[in-house]
């Protein structure tokens, strides 16, 4: 679960780099979600 939240936060970041912010905002989503779940263990 952590690595695949580090590959979120990758992708999240390249996509604001090209000014994608649909998918940041998404992908940003996914990491709180997955944030969330690594805390409720």
């Amino acid at each position: 679960l952590q690595s695949r939240a580090k590959q979120v936060e990758k992708e999240m970041r390249s996509a604001a780099s090209r000014l994608d912010f649909e998918v940041a905002a998404l992908l940003r989503d996914q990491l709180i979600v997955l944030k969330g779940a690594m805390v409720g263990k």
